[in-house]
């Protein structure tokens, strides 16, 4: 029996969310698992969300010319389940 090709990426996603979930904090401002990257810039917060690392990531990937379906599905549910917090958009703040 052969796999229905939107099974994969749509297994990744499944994955990416759920690995996103686990390892970040579970409301806005709580420490996750794994650290947030944040620092300042003259008086400016900086935060650099998960959704943005893993949208980054999948952009070079497309500039590179690389696609694997699963790794695509990783990255985009990373990236959704970053969208899930209310501070989403807050990426400058002081």
């Amino acid at each position: 029996m052969l796999i229905p090709p939107w099974v994969v990426p749509v297994l990744g996603f499944t994955v990416g969310f759920a690995i996103a979930a686990a390892v970040s904090g579970r409301r806005v401002g709580e420490e996750g698992r794994v650290p947030s990257l944040v620092f300042n810039i003259r008086g400016t917060t900086v935060h650099i969300h998960h959704w943005i690392m893993a949208g980054a990531i999948l952009v070079t990937l497309t500039l590179l010319g690389w696609f694997e379906p699963f790794t695509y599905g990783v990255l985009g549910g990373a990236a959704v389940q970053g969208f899930t917090y209310a501070d989403w958009y807050r990426v400058f703040y002081r």
